[in-house]
């Protein structure tokens, strides 16, 4: 009571003491909760790190464990299994000693039917779409020579008219021509010996255009020609390509051998470039 202030009566003193007191075990007991949150935080920390841990742990076993079953399922069905095959049907490139088949895959007989009869439609379309080209050229051709020949006919009517024309009749040439039978023979054999002349010369002329022109078509013909070759050439390829698969199909028949049909693997799959 020796600190109590004055005019403070001694129960509103003690009341004071008593909240003071409270207060200092209140902050004890927070001092108290804190240092146990700091801890348990620590070892939240520490139980959290052994989480991912265990959970890395548990990826991996889960990882190894799917990859260790699908080697057990591919050890399941990956099994060597004996083939007996016609002779033809293999085409795996064959080694001096012992040949390798790790590699190697099964196709089936109507797989490879199938393509071969894709190729033989192919190259039957090829050809005829060459032979669409060659007889149109061909027309073309046709109508080229048809035209110059309506022109060199033109060129010669013009010609005979222009002779006509341009022949100069005299006095004396009408002289002779109302004269008696003699002297309409010799005007007409006068005349004939003009026109002989000149349709020389006009000949000679045409002659060396006909030649020129004749040069130009024979070059033409000649390109027309090397043309033609590689069209034939190209077409007894594909008719040769053809004649091979056909003599391959027949070989792989079911009538080749004593052999069992290949075992189907991969339901048909890609075939790849030149596989036959």
């Amino acid at each position: 009571m020796e600190d109590c202030p004055e005019g403070v009566d001694e129960d509103s003193f003690n009341r004071m003491r008593e909240l003071r007191s409270e207060k200092l075990r209140a902050e004890a007991e927070v001092t108290k909760g804190a240092t146990v949150l700091a801890e348990m935080g620590g070892f939240l920390a520490h139980l959290e790190r052994e989480s991912a841990e265990a959970k890395s742990d548990r990826d991996r076993l889960e990882r190894e464990l799917r990859e260790h079953k699908e080697l057990m399922t591919r050890e399941l069905y990956d099994i060597e299994i004996l083939f007996k095959l016609k002779q033809g049907q293999v085409e795996v490139p064959q080694a001096a000693v012992v040949t390798d088949y790790s590699d190697a895959i099964v196709i089936d007989q109507e797989v490879v039917e199938s393509r071969n009869s894709r190729i033989t439609d192919l190259g039957k379309d090829k050809v005829h779409i060459l032979t669409k080209i060659k007889e149109f050229r061909k027309s073309l051709s046709l109508l080229d020579w048809e035209h110059e020949m309506l022109a060199l006919q033109t060129t010669d009517l013009e010609e005979r008219t222009k002779d006509v024309h341009m022949l100069r009749v005299t006095k004396d040439l009408q002289s002779l021509l109302k004269g008696g039978e003699e002297g309409r023979n010799k005007a007409e054999s006068d005349l004939l010996e003009r026109k002989i002349e000149h349709v020389s010369e006009a000949t000679e002329k045409k002659e060396q255009a006909l030649k020129k022109q004749h040069a130009m078509l024979a070059h033409a013909a000649k390109l027309r020609k090397n043309e033609n070759g590689m069209l034939e050439k190209k077409l007894r390829e594909l008719q040769q390509n053809v004649i091979q698969r056909e003599h391959i199909r027949r070989l792989r028949g079911p009538a080749g051998g004593g052999g069992g049909a290949p075992q189907k693997t991969g339901g048909g799959g890609r075939v790849e470039a030149g596989s036959g």
